[in-house]
């Protein structure tokens, strides 16, 4: 079990994250990357997008950083903001109304990274990080604290986290939780309550049994 002191931030590549944490009963409050994801979930992810996100937060204002999280999403029907891809399907059509709830998100999600341990919940179905990319990620992770963990579940295998100590992630080993959970590609999204359920059961027996 991991401590239970530590604050839980879901960091997509969908709400699958954010939504077994609710249903735990352990999520505490909203954060801007719990009920967005691509347009395109199935040919890439937002993992890179919401790394640079999360970067940009040590030096870029919030509300930039709001505004262009946003971006055009409400000038069209598929609430899409075309210059990242990111996908709103769960937000009203009322861009006010949501650019002051992301805002607060951003601000909550700030004032977390600076002053609490977290841990980062990312949730895929069948992308592959490469090894590369994930070390950048947590050189980007602990840059607000040595401390921060990644749990990170996919339902594709990820062999350099299989074998960590001899990866270029060997300095992250503590720092890292690694659940590969099969999801079948033949079926697509028709297996995903399958794959949500069994990633909520690892969760469970992780993070609270």
């Amino acid at each position: 079990m991991i401590d239970p002191e530590y604050n839980i931030i879901p960091i997509g590549d969908h709400c699958a994250g954010a939504i077994i944490l609710k249903e735990l009963d352990i999520r505490k409050c909203s954060y801007p990357f719990d009920w967005v994801t691509m347009n395109y979930p199935d040919k890439n992810t937002n993992f890179h997008y919401i790394i640079n996100v999360l970067w940009n937060l040590k030096t870029e204002n919030i509300e930039t950083i709001t505004k262009d999280f946003i971006g055009n999403t409400f000038t069209n029907d598929i609430k899409v903001n075309s210059k990242t891809n990111i996908w709103f399907p769960h937000e009203s059509d009322d861009y006010d109304e949501t650019y002051s709830k992301y805002l607060r998100r951003f601000q909550r999600l700030y004032t977390d990274l600076n002053n609490k341990k977290n841990i980062f919940l990312f949730v895929t179905r069948n992308h592959c990080i490469d090894e590369k990319h994930f070390y950048i990620m947590m050189n980007v992770l602990t840059s607000f604290n040595n401390e921060n963990k990644v749990i990170f579940i996919s339902g594709r295998e990820h062999p350099y986290l299989s074998t960590i100590d001899n990866s270029i992630n060997a300095k992250y080993k503590e720092n890292v939780v690694f659940k590969y959970i099969f999801f079948d590609l033949k079926i697509g999204f028709k297996y995903d309550d399958e794959f949500r359920k069994n990633c909520k059961e690892y969760l469970r027996e992780l993070l609270i049994s």
